[in-house]
C-alpha cells in the first residue's frame, strides 16, 4: 500500500462521516408564515364593542394567550428551520473543504515519480492533509454539537409552550 494509499483509505472514512445525498435543509420544518397568519387571525377574533362584560374579558385574554402561543409557535419554527439549515451548511462545507484536501494531495502525488525516495517526498504532503482532513473533522464535529445543544434547548422551549398552551 502507497503513502497516498493509506491517506485515501483514511480520507474515504472521513467523508463517509459526512454521509451521501444532499443535507437536508430546514425548509420543510418552518410553518412560521402560517402560524403567524393564524396569530393574526386570532388577534382579530375581539369581542366587538357591543359585548362587555367577564365574558367578554375571559374571551379577548384567552384570544391573547392563545394569539402570544401561535407567535411563539412561529418564533420556535424559525429558529429551528434555521438550525437544521446551519447543520447542512456544516455538512456540505466538510464535504467540499476533504474533498479540496483529496484533490491536493492528488495532485500533488501526480508530481512525485512512482520510486521510493517518490514515496518518501510525500510524507510531509501526506502529514500536512491527514492533520488538514482531522481538523476539518474536529471542526465540524464542533459546529454540529453547538448546534445540537441550540436544537436541545428549542425542543425544552417547545415543551415548555405546550405546557403553557394546557
Amino acid at each position: 500500500m502507497s503513502v497516498v494509499d493509506a491517506f485515501l483509505s483514511t480520507w474515504a472514512r472521513a467523508r463517509a462521516s459526512f454521509g451521501e445525498g444532499i443535507p437536508q435543509d430546514g425548509g420543510g420544518l418552518d410553518h412560521s408564515a402560517r402560524l403567524e397568519s393564524l396569530r393574526d387571525e386570532v388577534e382579530s377574533a375581539t369581542p366587538g364593542s357591543d359585548w362587555t362584560g367577564a365574558g367578554a374579558e375571559g374571551y379577548r385574554d384567552r384570544n391573547a394567550r392563545q394569539a402570544r402561543a401561535l407567535g411563539a409557535l412561529a418564533d420556535l419554527d424559525r429558529r429551528l428551520a434555521a438550525e437544521v439549515d446551519r447543520s447542512a451548511a456544516v455538512v456540505a462545507a466538510g464535504r467540499r473543504e476533504l474533498d479540496a484536501v483529496r484533490q491536493w494531495v492528488l495532485d500533488a502525488a501526480a508530481t512525485t515519480p512512482e520510486t521510493p525516495a517518490g514515496q518518501q517526498m510525500l510524507w510531509p504532503v501526506i502529514s500536512k492533509g491527514a492533520g488538514e482532513v482531522a481538523e476539518i473533522i474536529q471542526r465540524s464535529h464542533s459546529d454540529l454539537a453547538a448546534i445540537a445543544a441550540r436544537m436541545r434547548t428549542l425542543g425544552a422551549e417547545y415543551e415548555e409552550l405546550g405546557r403553557s398552551a394546557r
